[in-house]
């Protein structure tokens, strides 16, 4: 008997998500970079993630990154 999957809403946002940093990947790291190996592409992709995390700074996060956001929210939380 064949296997029938019935999405949900919050599949659905998971997906918009996914599909996001996909984009995000393929625009602004894998279009602008010439690999020679799949070894450069793992490094380049493990720097990019750090710097995502680590470095950037959105506005959506008010001006901090990530890693900083996620700190401090930690120290108001039990606070």
């Amino acid at each position: 008997m064949p296997y029938y999957y019935v999405a949900t809403k919050r599949d659905n946002q998971d997906k918009a998500i996914a599909e996001a940093v996909f984009k995000t990947l393929k625009t602004k790291f894998i279009l602008d970079e010439q690999l020679a190996s799949q070894e450069a592409l793992d490094l380049g992709l493990f720097d990019y993630v750090k710097w995502y995390n680590n470095v950037r700074i959105p506005g959506s996060l008010d001006y901090q990154t990530p890693a900083e956001y996620k700190k401090n929210r930690a120290v108001h939380a039990a606070s």
